[in-house]
């Protein structure tokens, strides 16, 4: 009996320092421990180089297959949103979502996604009297206004409260930025006499 317990205590131990050392090895990235990730992705499998893209109009991003040479197709399920070349070069058109699908003919037809976002604000300029106000939000994201962050440059032309709504204070020029996921978009706000 006592041989039994041992057996199974080292067993324990034995999988408990293998479950140690795949967590050290597949969420530590450059130094920093990263336990909010909704999956683990090991060295081996196949996987774009990002699984969310936040993009303006006109910008592009190359996505990547983790590194391998492989025979893909891209495709992209709103072209008019974003489009991707065989290349794997996503390019941003409009705001709203779509999804990038990249079929792996030499892996039997294995497919692999990533979601695209295209946002854009409603206005890259505003005018407006002093205490007058007007509302700025996204278009293209399904965010609630709390994920997005507001500023103003100079609180004292122009101020912008959580929900984007610009209130002009003073005469003079600033911009308001809204930061979502790293990602910052900016409106000229021009305040006139009223």
């Amino acid at each position: 009996m006592k041989m039994k317990r041992n057996k199974k205590s080292r067993r324990t131990r034995r999988y408990l320092r293998l479950f140690a050392l795949l967590l050290l090895l597949f969420t530590a990235q450059g130094g920093n421990v990263v336990f909010y990730r909704s999956r683990i992705l090991l060295p081996f499998t196949l996987h774009f180089s990002e699984s969310y893209l936040l993009l303006a109009p006109g910008d592009s991003f190359p996505l990547e297959i983790n590194g391998m040479l492989l025979q893909t197709e891209f495709a992209s399920s709103r072209s008019m949103v974003a489009s991707v070349t065989q290349n794997g070069i996503v390019r941003a058109w409009k705001p709203g979502k779509t999804i990038i699908t990249a079929t792996i003919q030499n892996r039997n037809g294995k497919k692999i996604s990533c979601m695209v976002q295209v946002a854009q604000l409603n206005r890259t300029e505003l005018t407006l009297a002093e205490g007058k106000s007007a509302r700025l939000f996204l278009r293209g994201l399904g965010l609630l206004p709390l994920d997005i962050r507001w500023k103003s440059r100079d609180t004292d032309v122009a101020s912008v409260s959580l929900f984007g709504r610009v209130l002009a204070v003073a005469e003079g020029t600033t911009v308001v930025t809204a930061t979502v996921r790293g990602k910052t978009f900016a409106c000229t706000v021009t305040v006139i006499p009223d």
